[in-house]
């Protein structure tokens, strides 16, 4: 525990928390979880990994995985570097596909995953153009 009774957390597991809980909005971004977004989820954050960093318990994510979670939103953003926030962006792009199918929701809760990390716009239109063949306008909300 570190000050005011809040968890420690390493920067791997961070990128754990913040990593499940995106793939969580994308997958969930279209209101289907397809078998190949499971499989996925299942190759991505293996059941024993998230049980070893105390992120599940009994089948629920616990208390520690959120506050985990939370964590990451505050420092992810100032401890990676620009390549590093890519990368865990490239790891998702894989629920993005693994339906088959380039969903829009599911690419905007990737390029909100993006945004959470602060990576500006023209980084992320780079990105969705490369790894999806998006035009990032057609992201915008309607």
């Amino acid at each position: 525990m570190g000050a005011e009774g809040r968890m420690d957390f390493d920067l791997d597991e961070l990128e754990l928390a913040f990593g499940l809980h995106v793939a969580g909005l994308i997958v969930a971004a279209d209101d289907e979880l397809h078998a190949n977004e499971a499989a996925f989820l299942a190759r991505a954050f293996p059941t024993e990994e998230l049980e070893a960093s105390g992120f599940l318990a009994d089948g629920e994510r616990t208390e520690r995985y959120h506050e985990a979670a939370m964590a990451a939103l505050d420092r992810l953003p100032g401890e990676l570097a620009q390549g590093e926030k890519l990368g865990l962006l490239e790891l998702l792009v894989v629920a993005v596909k693994a339906d088959g199918e380039v969903d829009i929701e599911e690419a905007r809760a990737l390029v909100d995953g993006g945004r959470l990390l602060e990576l500006d716009d023209e980084v992320l239109e780079a990105f969705v153009h490369d790894e999806l063949g998006l035009d990032f306008a057609t992201l915008r909300e309607e």
